[in-house]
């Protein structure tokens, strides 16, 4: 702690040794160097406007294009889901028709049986009659 109150005390006795207005004199002078630099950087950054323009103009341009792309993929999802449900329905269209041929198939089968019955019972009918005239 002693050694801090001295280290103090001798940053007191160097101040005291220039004069006030020399100290305000300076302190002034390093503002005013800093304002100019800054001045100086910020009229450099903003009278450069034909490069922020250009900037502005880049960015626009980059907005406008992801929009786009954006409504784009919007779009293609949309026809996605548009084929997709149509592939559902021709699924499904598939599907009963597959049905409808196998019915079909079964009609066709019983059909058959029929007119194999009704064959059998024709020639049952001929050689009935064929007996009948053979009697007669």
């Amino acid at each position: 702690m002693e050694q801090v109150r001295r280290q103090v005390n001798g940053i007191k006795a160097q101040i005291e040794r220039y004069p006030w207005w020399a100290i305000i004199a300076i302190a002034l002078l390093l503002f005013g160097a800093g304002f100019g630099c800054g001045y100086y950087r910020g009229t450099r950054i903003l009278g450069d406007s034909n490069r922020t323009k250009s900037i502005e103009r880049e960015l626009d341009q980059a907005e406008e294009n992801q929009r786009a792309i954006t409504e784009r993929a919007e779009d293609a999802a949309q026809r996605t889901g548009d084929i997709q449900s149509r592939i559902d329905r021709g699924k499904e269209a598939v599907s009963r028709a597959e049905e409808s041929a196998g019915r079909i198939d079964g009609s066709l089968q019983e059909a058959g049986s029929l007119i194999d019955d009704c064959e059998r019972i024709l020639e049952d009918v001929c050689q009935r009659g064929k007996a009948n005239q053979a009697q007669d």
